[in-house]
């Protein structure tokens, strides 16, 4: 196998909400929403390798949940700092020591603080979901247990108000932060705008019928969360439709994402490229993401890699990371478009910066090859650092490699430069 210094770099995508188009990841991507529409974390962290989507801010600020942030165990020595070190490799033995039992107790204590919620609350245990997750919060990584409230019920089978009583929230986290032996824990609701207001459903209803285009894309949203009203997406989806077929961009990139899903209705890949390509002329970031992956694909349509970059470069500087990634990856293979190494670094960097690990090992195998500019191991150790923190292939053997180039001055400068990134990724989301 090739070593870090002799391989080129990669193209593997990482699928985290957002749907593809490319049938390789067609099983990962369906378990994944699988366990996303059923309001559930996809997976239960030992160790800080990816940060669940759910604690990204926006997502966050739309999930029914409660969030609560733990301090340090009072087991351990008083002097001992909450959270863990940024680097979950460490030879000391009290920071190893420390990782070990945190990834041991984590998915105990996530379920100790849904029984004190639900048991406090009156909810239905059945019907609600726990995960046990590690959070970046500068620069250090805190025990952070996400109790998800969507489809929670009472005991009895009804429906529960939301926001719940922050009052009897407080005593039960209180009470689990003690039987699970923790310093502190901090709670927080999800799914709760800043300034909630008073929703008149009926009103919105008589609105949309009455062809208001606010009111339509409204209902058809509050359908689809099933926040105010039982869920219901075929009802969702026409009223999407409606709102869609008045040129509403954001609605237009639903109803194609609901056909790509086959929610509210049955799949249908090319009716949703349809809608797609109308939500991409009309802004949405999203959407010409996805124009962009069928062109290059050329599954959907006849491939064409320079519409492909072109839809990659409008998604690409509205912010989405997947189409800088996807972009740069254009860039730096030539592929249909004419290579351009250091633009393509642009773009990897600015995904990098972002969180997306693929773009993380590109940039750091840039650097490290010196293809865009002069080597540069102290970002190609930062950025290498960082992508195998979330466990990307082949990132853990070109810290190796490159480490037996680095002097010991580099070293201390590539982790300095490492926490420094992560922090200012951590900031964003």
């Amino acid at each position: 196998m090739r070593g870090f210094f002799e391989a080129s770099i990669f193209r593997r995508e990482i699928p985290i909400v957002l749907p593809s188009v490319r049938p390789h990841w067609k099983q990962e991507l369906d378990h994944l929403r699988v366990n996303l529409e059923a309001g559930g974390c996809p997976y239960v962290t030992a160790a800080p390798i990816l940060q669940s989507i759910y604690l990204n801010e926006r997502i966050f600020a739309e999930t029914k949940c409660i969030k609560v942030t733990l301090g340090a165990p009072t087991s351990i020595a008083s002097s001992a700092e909450d959270g863990l070190p940024f680097e979950n490799i460490s030879e000391i033995a009290e920071e190893k020591q420390r990782w070990h039992s945190e990834g041991e107790r984590l998915h105990v204590d996530a379920e100790a603080f849904k029984l004190a919620c639900t048991t406090q609350l009156g909810l239905n245990v059945e019907t609600v979901r726990a995960s046990g997750e590690f959070a970046l919060i500068k620069g250090r990584w805190f025990p952070t247990i996400l109790i998800f409230l969507r489809d929670a019920k009472a005991s009895d089978g009804a429906h529960i108000d939301w926001p719940l009583d922050g009052k009897l929230v407080d005593v039960a986290v209180k009470a689990a932060a003690a039987e699970t032996g923790r310093r502190w824990a901090h709670w927080t609701f999800g799914g709760v705008p800043e300034e909630a207001e008073e929703v008149d459903v009926e009103a919105v209803y008589k609105l949309a019928l009455n062809d208001d285009l606010a009111a339509q894309v409204q209902l058809a949203q509050i359908l689809y969360r099933g926040d105010k009203v039982e869920r219901n997406l075929s009802t969702a989806l026409q009223w999407f439709r409606k709102a869609a077929s008045q040129g509403h961009g954001e609605s237009q990139a639903m109803v194609a994402y609901m056909l790509d899903e086959g929610l509210g209705c049955a799949q249908n890949e090319v009716e949703g490229l349809h809608w797609h390509r109308l939500a991409a002329e009309n802004g949405s970031a999203y959407s010409q993401r996805k124009m962009a992956a069928a062109y290059e694909a050329g599954e959907l349509l006849r491939q064409d890699y320079e519409e492909a970059a072109k839809w990659y470069r409008l998604a690409a500087e509205q912010g989405s990371p997947d189409a800088q990634f996807s972009l740069g990856w254009l860039l730096y293979s030539g592929n249909g478009v004419p290579q351009n190494l250091e633009e393509a670094a642009e773009y990897f960097e600015r995904s990098a910066l972002q969180g997306n690990a693929a773009a993380q090992y590109n940039i750091a195998a840039m650097y490290g090859h010196g293809e865009h500019a002069p080597v540069d191991r102290v970002k190609s150790y930062a950025w290498l650092r960082l992508a195998a923190e979330q466990e990307y292939e082949g990132a853990e053997g070109g810290i190796e490699e490159i480490c037996s180039r680095m002097s010991a001055e580099e070293m201390a400068k590539g982790k300095e430069l490492a926490k420094e990134l992560a922090a200012t990724i951590g900031a964003q989301r």
